[in-house]
């Protein structure tokens, strides 16, 4: 009897990993939704927005107002897709670069257990306008990611100590972090990485041939 109890015990157990499994791949995936013709053709949007311009306020922005697009992107930095599509803007043409601006919108995962610190650090390191040198350094490292790491991080890029341990401890940095949430919410944005061109909504961590011929057709 005991026996069969066990069996039914590791049954239940193992049903019970692959639904939790099933429901971390959900948010956090590799191009799902991509559907493509010849492995060229861009993925369709799964939905339009429109008043997309209202929402980089207060976000980082790399690139020139001039830029005919508007990618804003929604990330964390403990994701593996969101490293793979980090990889693939790196291979963008220079011509599509000149062509685009990026707005970053944190959506750190709960699951993901330094990817809010993350965030809030790399908005600390904005402040001393090493936004993007820390943002690369915490992707690189971002399988080993701890609070101490990061911290060691921003401090090697000569950010000050108690400037930045103020900054990071002040709660209207993570307020930055909680209104990208929030707008994430309202928007219907669930998964990361998800990128919006122009108000074209993508899910997934989309090449850097199908991102350049969405720009190319703007």
């Amino acid at each position: 009897m005991k026996e069969k109890i066990s069996v039914a015990t590791n049954i239940v157990l193992i049903v019970c990993a692959i639904v939790v499994t099933a429901i971390l791949i959900k948010n956090e995936f590799f191009s799902s939704n991509i559907n493509t013709s010849n492995g060229n053709s861009p993925t369709i949007p799964i939905k339009e927005i429109t008043g997309w311009e209202d929402f980089i306020q207060h976000s980082f922005i790399e690139g020139t107002p001039e830029a005919k697009a508007t990618l804003i992107k929604y990330y964390d930095y403990e994701c593996p897709f969101c490293t793979k599509l980090e990889d693939e803007l790196k291979l963008l043409s220079k011509d599509i670069k000149n062509d685009v601006r990026i707005i970053y919108k944190h959506l750190p995962l709960d699951y993901h257990d330094n990817a809010l610190s993350s965030a809030i650090a790399v908005e600390c390191a904005r402040k001393d306008n090493s936004f993007l040198p820390l943002h690369h350094l915490l992707f690189e490292n971002n399988s080993s990611l701890s609070d101490s790491l990061i911290k060691d991080l921003a401090l090697g890029l000569g950010i000050e100590e108690n400037s930045f341990i103020s900054c990071f401890e002040n709660k209207e940095t993570k307020d930055l972090i909680q209104n990208d949430i929030e707008l994430a919410e309202k928007l219907g944005i669930n998964s990361i990485p998800t990128i919006i061109i122009n108000g074209s909504v993508y899910e997934g961590a989309l090449t850097s041939s199908q991102l350049e011929v969405i720009i190319s057709d703007l």
